[in-house]
């Protein structure tokens, strides 16, 4: 269990924002043609 002093709300936008961002360098790879 992890015990840092942050709130979760505060954790889960950092993860939806990496989430995001690794998606988008996914389609930038498979998807190459979108991003000219």
């Amino acid at each position: 269990m992890d015990k840092r002093p942050m709130t979760p709300s505060y954790d889960n936008m950092r993860l939806d924002i990496c989430k995001k961002e690794y998606n988008i360098k996914l389609r930038k790879i498979f998807e190459p043609g979108k991003f000219i």
